[in-house]
This record gives C-alpha cells, structure tokens and sequence, in this order.
C-alpha cells in the first residue's frame, strides 16, 4: 500500500544577492547588498587574488547590508553566498 503526502511550499530561494551600490574610500570599498529570500552568508564569503591568495574582508555589517574590502592591488575575485547557497561573483580591477 502507498500514501502520498502533499507539501505547499510557499517560497523558494533561487536568486543570488544583489549588488546595491558601491563607495570607494581611501583604501577600502564598501559593497552594500541585499538577498531578499534566505540573507547574505556574510560569514562565508571570500575574496581571493589573482595569484590565489585568500583576503579576508575588513569589515561587514548585516545591518547596513556592507562589507568593506581592501582596495585592490592586483585584481581580486570575490563570492557573496547567501544562506541557500546562490552566490553573486564579483571581480575587482585596480584603476590603472
């Protein structure tokens, strides 16, 4: 005998976060984003140089949306997950 069981699922979280805006200050950028479904994974994001080394963020603030990075030296490759996973990918050139 089977029985079958139904599940609504109002919701489901396929979008990555968004980029609101960017400010540049004198040795960092500050990236404010938002993720309407789950929420930035701010704890899981990293950003890694060209020569593969790992930069961690100077700052980030779940309130205000912001993390700040260090203004890039060379060019940097950053990943913004959020809480299900989706992530926005950025890539950071220094102004030659």
């Amino acid at each position: 005998q089977q029985t079958a069981a139904f599940v609504h699922v109002e919701s489901v979280d396929t979008a990555a976060p968004v980029l609101l805006s960017t400010e540049i200050g004198e040795n960092s950028i500050l990236f404010f984003l938002s993720d309407e479904g789950s929420g930035v994974d701010y704890d899981a994001v990293t950003v890694a140089g060209e020569d593969g080394s790992s930069i961690k963020p100077l700052h980030f603030d779940p309130l205000s949306g912001c993390i700040a990075l260090p203004y890039p030296a060379c060019t940097l490759h950053v990943r913004i997950p959020d809480l299900c996973g989706n992530v926005l990918r950025i890539d950071l050139k220094p102004q030659e």
